[in-house]
């Protein structure tokens, strides 16, 4: 069976995009859960994470669902990947931020931050930014060179959406 493509959970506190290592993956003592829709890691070594009320696999989980049902796009880019690079280049997902209750800035408070790119083994390449809202009601798409949050619609009909994804997409 074809993979479908990895989304690799990692959490890490920071929102720029660095080259990531094989030996700095492999030393995160990472769990595969089969029972989702696709394969996600959770990083489960990372004790500052684990302190936070945010930080547990079901809300992980309840993330990535989220996104899976209203950004068919991530699993479309997934399919891309897997054609385009005969299975060498798997996609990869990461929560680089939770929702912080005693922020003042309203992305930082309200939003987690997950970061889609490609997992070239030797390193990762940036793709899109989402923010998913802490209660699961929005979705908002960073956009990479202005660095400003705008809809997906307005991501759909921006001159910056990878069209090209479109035969990827599921019915």
């Amino acid at each position: 069976m074809k993979k479908q493509g990895y989304f690799i959970l990692l959490i890490f506190c920071i929102f720029i995009t660095s080259c990531a290592k094989p030996q700095d993956i492999e030393n995160n003592n990472t769990t595969i859960f089969s029972d989702l829709p696709t394969s996600f890691e959770i990083s489960e070594n990372i004790d500052e994470y684990m302190e936070t009320s945010w930080y547990n696999k079901e809300t992980a989980n309840s993330v990535y669902s989220y996104l899976d049902k209203n950004v068919p796009e991530i699993m479309a880019f997934a399919l891309y990947l897997d054609e385009q690079s005969g299975d060498e280049i798997n996609q990869m997902a990461q929560i680089r931020s939770f929702p912080d209750e005693n922020s003042d800035n309203i992305m930082e408070r309200d939003y987690f931050a997950v970061y889609i790119g490609e997992n070239h083994h030797e390193y990762i390449v940036n793709w899109q930014w989402f923010y998913v809202n802490k209660n699961l009601n929005e979705i908002l798409h960073g956009e990479i060179i202005s660095g400003e949050c705008e809809t997906l619609e307005q991501w759909r009909n921006s001159e910056y959406y990878p069209s090209y994804l479109i035969k990827y997409m599921r019915n």
